[in-house]
C-alpha cells in the first residue's frame, strides 16, 4: 500500500509539474513581446526571400531553414502547453 501511494504521490508531483510548464509555455506564446518577435524574424525573413537574387538559391535554402527552425520552437513550446492541457484533465 505504501508504495502505491508514494507512486500516485510521484504521479501527482509529475502532473503538478506539467501542468506549471503548460502554464509558462502559454505564458512565452502570449507574452507580446516574444509575439512581436516571432514576427519580426518571420517578416524579416519573407522579405530577404523576396529581395533575393535569381541565382542565389543556396541564400533561399538557408532562409527556408531558419524559417522551419523558427517553427520547430515554436512547435516546441506549443507541445509543452498541450501536454499540460491534457494533464489537466
Amino acid at each position: 500500500m505504501a508504495t502505491q501511494d508514494l507512486k500516485k504521490g510521484l504521479d501527482l508531483q509529475v502532473a503538478d509539474n506539467e501542468i506549471k510548464r503548460s502554464q509558462q509555455a502559454k505564458d512565452i506564446l502570449e507574452n507580446p513581446i516574444f509575439v512581436e518577435s516571432v514576427q519580426k524574424v518571420r517578416t524579416e525573413l519573407h522579405n530577404e526571400w523576396l529581395n533575393s537574387e535569381p541565382k542565389d538559391s543556396e541564400q533561399r535554402e538557408n532562409i527556408f531553414v531558419m524559417r522551419r527552425m523558427l517553427e520547430v520552437v515554436l512547435m516546441q513550446i506549443q507541445s509543452v502547453m498541450e501536454t499540460g492541457k491534457i494533464v489537466k484533465k
